[in-house]
């Protein structure tokens, strides 16, 4: 069950990357 936060974690990742193309 070691997915949960990998996900989330690359979630905020993939969150961030947009926000940061969008620039």
């Amino acid at each position: 069950m070691h997915w949960l936060p990998l996900k989330i974690k690359i979630q905020q990742v993939i969150l961030c990357n947009k926000r940061f193309r969008r620039y």
